[in-house]
């Protein structure tokens, strides 16, 4: 073979690119061949630039690790990000949690506590505080009416185990003006001489509650349950509803003042009374009441 004819040779092994035939080259091809033969060093100068990118194919190869690794740590940095956030929003419910009932105690205490028999606090601070526990509670006693179907389905009155509960508390002298206390639980709540102008005590329970000298102008009793109640000398004007009322025997009327028309005999032939002795209405009311609920 002629040394023109090897060049040539030598020159198209070396200018070869496709893996396979530069290894079919170098390990077969030119193996047989000698060591100084430019046909094997065109062989293993192939090989070699195989096995070592060119400058450009190296810039490339890094810039694509150099893309791939910053992508790796952006999307823990972004996966981190995310965990702490969510766990700032977990601290952030759980402090939402925390000062709600928190503050929730704290409204029942302006409404609860007592000195010597007597609210602790003025009437100013306990009206604020029960407009607020009134609000924050709402929400929860409407998603419990929801689910038991008892909403806007039929008339009930409240009971603790769906409405909002105030049962005793000391709301004497409060100033409220159409304030809603529907699906509220009251039985012997003492809200003498309280000013409720407007208020709505639909489906409420005021059952041996102490409304005596309240001002319940416009207020809404339908229905409502008012057993053993006292409204000795209350404001009944413009009260509506009244005859809609689900329970008033026992229930004391005495002085009452701007009752509506007819509201008086109703009352009295559904069983309230007109007893302006306090003890003996409360001697009276504890006897037929023990005969009413006698276990059978």
């Amino acid at each position: 073979m002629s040394e023109q004819t090897i060049q040539f040779e030598a020159r198209i092994i070396e200018q070869e690119h496709r893996l396979y035939r530069v290894l079919v080259n170098f390990f077969s091809e030119t193996k047989g061949l000698p060591e100084l033969d430019p046909r094997r060093k065109a062989a293993k100068s192939a090989l070699i630039w195989q096995l070592v990118p060119s400058g450009g194919q190296a810039t490339f190869a890094v810039g694509g690790m150099l893309a791939i690794v910053t992508l790796f740590f952006t999307a823990q940095q972004s996966r981190a990000l995310q965990e702490q956030n969510a766990l700032l929003q977990k601290q952030d419910h759980i402090a939402e949690i925390k000062y709600f009932w928190e503050r929730r105690a704290q409204l029942l205490s302006y409404l609860y506590d007592a000195e010597k028999g007597e609210p602790k606090f003025n009437s100013r601070i306990r009206s604020e505080a029960l407009v607020e526990f009134l609000k924050i509670e709402r929400f929860k006693a409407d998603k419990n009416l929801s689910q038991i179907g008892a909403k806007n389905t039929e008339q009930k009155v409240a009971t603790l185990s769906y409405g909002i509960d105030l049962e005793g508390a000391m709301l004497s002298g409060i100033a409220l003006n159409q304030i809603d206390f529907h699906e509220t639980y009251l039985p012997e709540a003492n809200m003498q001489e309280a000013s409720l102008f407007g208020c709505d005590f639909t489906n409420a329970q005021l059952d041996h509650a102490n409304l005596m000298r309240a001002d319940l102008t416009e207020t809404i009793f339908s229905p409502i349950s008012l057993l053993g109640t006292n409204l000795m000398f209350a404001n009944m004007q413009s009260v509506k509803g009244w005859n809609k009322v689900t329970a008033i025997t026992l229930a004391n009327i005495h002085g009452i003042k701007n009752a509506p028309d007819g509201f008086r005999s109703w009352a009295i032939t559904h069983g309230a009374v007109d007893e302006p002795d306090m003890k003996r209405w409360q001697k009276m009311k504890t006897q037929r009441l023990s005969i009413m609920f006698k276990p059978k």
